[in-house]
């Protein structure tokens, strides 16, 4: 009894002390991000600092197994994937989530689209003002989306004078007409529910905001007003490759390619007629190996040892084959990008570095494949202002997951200016003001 009664006040404060700091972690504001894709789920959880740093608290991750090129095949199954992803973060931040979710979204099922609004200038001058901008760029927006399709985001693209110039900002240039070009992300509304309702069936409720990844990654490692050049984003994923170009106005084009990790480790399976699980091993091992995405054409001077079925024995192939396999597939997918970046007219726009990320980013060499094939330096991108969990910050695995934090802060802020009162114009474009600006510092 002597024993109980010593050791009962003290358990009672230790149960205090944690209850308050759970009310204490409530009253934060905590906000997750989930990124559902083809070979993991994850989820992260951050709050902000003063100076606009962002601290992670928790982290959690689980393999999604039943998806491919970032869509469910077996929903039921990647469901309580995310749940298990969801509680691991919740477990690992010691808070739970409570506050703003955001989504990341990939997939064939989104696409983008270019849109023009054109005003004339009819003021002697012909100075391009403010409110010019921001009537042009309400006209670009006014955009009908193919059947069955629902427009996600829109971002300014560049501004047009009357004589063909484009400009990233056109105010004080002197035009007759200026006409501002808008893209927009548009995506399949069956396939997006579909995406959406996964973290609606885990969480219990909607995200907060939905993003398109391309955008996301530019929000994680591009600070406002840091761009000069232009900056080439991209992000390897397990299914799906993402890539941006962001300008000082931001984000200037985007897109994705339904290629990533998993076709390269299933061209090395096909190479060396093996399973796809062997694949997927090389892939994980190719430090280890001493492989490279550069391949050194020496024949068979170096050999390495794997096993090419599962539980075999090792077998003895040469590193060049490897690293051949890596290099082909590899310049392919940066190719295309190439082309796709100049076929959209963004390719004149990447006039600074080659940032990149993802899972493919850990590749060995792939900076050095990258500047060879892009003719741009390559670097691996790391995110800016971030603290917190260290194997997480300096992962390129997490780009995205932290530029969903920092992305969806920035949305919240923009939804906090409110809606515009039924009113005069000028009540409305002040707040057109304050949206431009937003998205403007980015």
């Amino acid at each position: 009894m002597w024993r109980w009664r010593r050791y009962w006040p003290r358990g009672v404060n230790d149960m205090q002390q944690r209850i308050e700091k759970q009310m204490a972690k409530a009253q934060r504001d905590i906000y997750t991000g989930v990124e559902i894709g083809t070979a993991s789920t994850k989820v992260l959880m951050g709050e902000y600092h003063s100076g606009g740093v962002l601290s992670l608290l928790g982290y959690g991750e689980a393999p999604s197994v039943q998806m491919c090129k970032g869509e469910a095949i077996d929903t039921v199954f990647v469901v309580e994937q995310v749940k298990r992803a969801l509680a691991q973060a919740e477990e690992n931040a010691g808070a739970e989530i409570s506050g703003p979710v955001f989504l990341a979204l990939s997939g064939s099922y989104l696409r983008t689209l270019n849109h023009v609004g054109r005003v004339v200038i009819e003021r002697a001058d012909t100075r391009i003002s403010e409110e010019d901008m921001v009537r042009a760029a309400h006209m670009a927006n006014e955009l009908q989306p193919p059947a069955n399709t629902l427009s996600l985001h829109s971002y300014t693209r560049v501004h047009r004078l009357d004589d063909g110039r484009e400009v990233l900002n056109a105010v004080g240039h002197s035009s007759r007409s200026l006409e501002v070009e808008l893209q927009h992300v548009v995506a399949n509304q069956d396939r997006l529910k579909t995406t959406c309702g996964l973290l609606a069936d885990a969480l219990g409720r909607g995200a907060s905001t939905a993003f398109y990844t391309p955008l996301a990654i530019g929000c994680a490692c591009l600070p406002a007003n840091s761009v000069s050049g232009g900056q080439l984003l991209i992000d390897i994923g397990a299914g799906v490759t993402s890539y941006a170009v962001f300008t000082d106005l931001g984000c200037y084009h985007c897109g994705q390619l339904t290629v990533g990790c998993e076709q390269i480790a299933n061209d090395l399976a096909i190479a060396f007629n093996a399973h796809i699980s062997v694949g997927r091993k090389m892939l994980r091992e190719l430090s280890a190996m001493h492989c490279s995405a550069v391949a050194l054409h020496d024949g068979r001077n170096r050999m390495v040892t794997t096993a090419l079925s599962r539980g075999g024995k090792g077998r003895a192939i040469p590193a060049s084959s490897v690293e051949l396999v890596l290099e082909l597939r590899l310049s392919e997918l940066f190719d295309v990008i190439r082309q796709e970046l100049t076929a959209a007219g963004a390719w004149s726009w990447t006039g600074g570095s080659v940032l990149l990320s993802g899972g493919g980013a850990m590749i060995p060499g792939i900076c050095e494949l990258a500047q060879n094939v892009l003719q741009l330096p390559a670097k691996i991108a790391r995110p800016y202002s971030t603290s917190g969990l260290p194997e997480i910050v300096n992962s390129p695995r997490n780009i995205t997951l932290i530029g969903l934090l920092r992305s969806g802060q920035r949305d919240l802020e923009i939804q906090r200016a409110g809606q515009p009162p039924a009113g005069s114009l000028s009540e409305s474009l002040q707040l057109c003001r304050k949206v431009f600006k937003a998205l403007v510092n980015w």
